[in-house]
This record gives C-alpha cells, structure tokens and sequence, in this order.
C-alpha cells in the first residue's frame, strides 16, 4: 500500500532518537497530537477514496484500516504498552491483502506456546537485554539472565535460540521489540526493569 509505514512510526522513531541524545521522552500529550495527526490525514484519505469498482474500492478500504491500526500500534508503543490483540488483528489484516487463506492465519504454534503474562515479560527482558547487549558483555549478561529466570546459561541460550526460529508466542516477540526500542532510545519503564534487574550496564 501507499501509506505504509504511516507517518506517525517515523515521527517516533525521531523523537525516540532524540530521547538517546538526552532529549525528553515522547510523553502521552506529544504521542496523542501525533496520533490524532495521523488520523486526521487517515480520514481524507478515507474520504477521497477514488469511486472504482467495487473491489479495488473494497481493497483501498482494507488499507486504510491497517495503517489506522499501525498508527494505533505506534501510539501504544511509543507508551511502552504492547497488546497482542492489535498485533494480532494488523497480522491477519496483512494476509488478508496478500490473500492468504484462512487456514494459515492461525497461528496456531505460536498461540499454542503462549505463557503466563510475567513469564513472558521476564523471558522478554532477558532476550532484549542480550541482544542489545555490547559484545564484550554479551556473556555477563547471559549470567545475570540465567539468575533472573532461575535458568541455566545454557537454557538461556537454548530460550535464544528458540525465540529467533519463532518457536514461541507473538505476544513474546512483541514484548522483546517493544523492550529492545527503549533499549536503543535509553528511556522507558522497560529500562527502569532492565537496570532494576541488573540486565543493564
């Protein structure tokens, strides 16, 4: 589609950029002005949507409603929230425009791997940790883990190797991006539990 990503992810990205450099983090006011931005452009869009036929007319509609869910995304994220719902809605609104059967949109694996919310949450602060982790600390890290979750190190490496073949929850890999994206930007309340934890250096 046209509009994807909206333009509300890069305006986050700016101001999480911004963040890292010792600049204030987005607060709930700026994320709202952004995402009402947003929906106001969404809007025109919606109502200049050209009088095709009916099919091209139906797909146009389609995605407009997956980047309003996008800025939706955004928004939340830029809050450090996650919601697995929304995720799951823009992945399903995605296959329906490449036209994948209903069948395979469910995910079943991965919904079938779904754990108690803190277990994820935990094992997420861990995997983001290590993965943003300098190279040099990498192994430090990998220890601190392992003690967080009451894990061996080699569990932790084997729950590593897991989450990057996908072998586990949306809902996980959600919570990992959302934490590494404070990471980068060095603000969040998912950073306040990473150095409460001792994850971060």
């Amino acid at each position: 589609m046209s509009r994807k990503p909206p333009k509300i992810i890069e305006v986050l990205h700016k101001r999480a950029e911004l963040s890292a450099r010792g600049a204030p983090p987005p607060d709930l006011e700026d994320a709202a002005i952004a995402l009402l931005a947003e929906i106001g452009i969404l809007n025109h869009d919606w109502r200049n949507i050209p009088d095709e036929n009916s099919v091209a007319r139906r797909r146009r509609q389609q995605e407009l409603w997956l980047a309003l869910n996008y800025s939706f995304r955004s928004f939340l994220e830029s809050q450090g929230h996650v919601c697995p719902a929304l995720n799951d809605l823009i992945d399903a609104q995605q296959n329906v425009l490449k036209g994948v059967s209903e069948d395979r949109m469910a995910h079943t694996q991965r919904v079938g791997n779904a754990l108690p919310l803190e277990t994820e949450y935990a094992r997420a602060l861990v995997i983001a940790a290590i993965n943003k982790a300098p190279a040099g600390r990498r192994r430090e890290v990998i220890a601190i883990g392992a003690a967080h979750l009451r894990f061996t190190s080699k569990q932790v490496n084997e729950l590593l190797k897991n989450h990057r073949k996908g072998a586990y929850s949306r809902t996980l890999s959600d919570l990992v991006e959302s934490i590494e994206f404070q990471i980068e930007a060095g603000v969040g309340a998912h950073v306040v539990q990473l150095r409460e934890a001792g994850l971060l250096g």
